[in-house]
């Protein structure tokens, strides 16, 4: 009368097939500028910035802010696109199939690349904060790198795992609403030993029917490190158990395609002004991100941006799109604040031939 489905502890690998960081036409190739993101929109073919390394990364953008070139809300491509790849790539292995079709999915991927431009705006700041009055800048660069190690250390680890368990329970609440004439229960599980937190362990056994609200806040994860999972059942339901849960966890990844809430810290913004040119920056950062998805179309390849807009995947190539000579690449769609009538930045459409 049941069906479990436990969460999983192999990490799979990640998806691959993202296309190169040029663009092809008329057999030359063309490297992409890094100097103007929003000029990258005019290039014709995939557009793929590959973020540079850690140290890399860190010691150019802190000599940018000692020397006032940039401003913390500016954010920094590499930076941004770093880890918002390292984020992403953990939830595809979580959800495992279908992660670059689903709608949800799609979601948490807006989700990701928002926490990664509000991480690295965080970060910037702690930068600029730490810095002395008569500080150089090969002390700062230092002092930069040492403050990075913690960003991109162990607290990058311990987000990756919120990040997994987080598509991990989205993926199994997607499959529980597809099943709910077979099951019409969920019923909460834990591991049931000594680690188990006594919030966790009196929710051991509640069963309410699948449409129930509690589950908008109960279900699971409800914390760091929660190996809490649901199962399906027709067995009777129980009354309905409340707890004190985290705010940055009280809220159901399945059903609202957030990672991370409103509620993390990196969230917190000094104002709206500050708050609004973040959003825009983070949403800048699509157009770079990675292709993560590739179809096939007999000799022809197809590919989709992470952030692709969902009609853009029923789109045919024009008639001109010689058979066998080229690729399609669909782009990013994002909104921005600045936008003031429309507020979108519909999907780009490019069409390469000469492959």
């Amino acid at each position: 009368d049941k069906k479990q489905t436990v969460p999983e502890e192999k990490e799979k690998p990640a998806p691959e097939g993202r296309p190169e960081n040029e663009t092809e036409g008329k057999g030359q190739k063309k490297k992409i500028s890094r100097s103007d993101p929003d000029g990258a929109m005019a290039l014709a073919g995939v557009i793929v910035v590959q973020a540079a390394a850690w140290d890399t990364a860190i010691e150019k953008v802190a000599r940018q802010l000692f020397r006032g070139e940039i401003q913390p809300a500016d954010l920094d491509r590499d930076c941004v696109l770093k880890t918002y790849d390292e984020l992403n790539k953990t939830a595809a292995a979580a959800w495992g199939k279908e992660y670059f079709e689903h709608p949800v999915a799609r979601r948490m991927r807006d989700n990701l690349m928002k926490f990664a431009g509000a991480k690295v705006y965080q970060m910037l700041e702690a930068f600029r904060e730490a810095s002395g009055r008569n500080m150089s800048e090969g002390v700062f660069v230092e002092l930069a790198q040492d403050r990075a190690k913690r960003y991109n250390g162990a607290w990058l680890d311990t987000e990756k795992r919120n990040a997994a368990n987080a598509a991990s329970a989205a993926r199994n609440w997607q499959g529980y609403m597809a099943d709910v004439k077979t099951y019409r229960n969920l019923k909460y599980r834990t591991m049931g030993d000594a680690e188990v937190r006594s919030s966790h362990r009196v929710l051991e056994g509640m069963i309410l029917p699948k449409g129930h609200p509690g589950w908008a806040t109960l279900a699971p994860p409800n914390g760091q490190g929660c190996r809490c999972w649901l199962e399906e059942t027709n067995e009777g339901a129980t009354e309905e158990v409340r707890i004190e849960i985290e705010p940055q966890f009280r809220h159901n990844p399945g059903a609202d395609g957030v990672v991370f809430n409103g509620e993390a810290s990196y969230f917190r913004f000094p104002d709206k002004t500050v708050r609004l040119q973040v959003h825009d920056n983070s949403e800048r950062m699509k157009f770079y991100a990675p292709y993560g998805k590739v179809e096939e179309a007999g000799t022809n390849r197809v590919y989709v941006s992470d952030f692709a807009d969902a009609a853009d995947l029923t789109w045919k190539p024009p008639g001109r799109w010689r058979k066998g000579s080229g690729r399609t690449c669909i782009s990013a769609h994002t909104s921005r604040w600045k936008d003031r009538e429309t507020r979108n930045w519909l999907s780009v459409r490019r069409v390469c031939t000469g492959m």
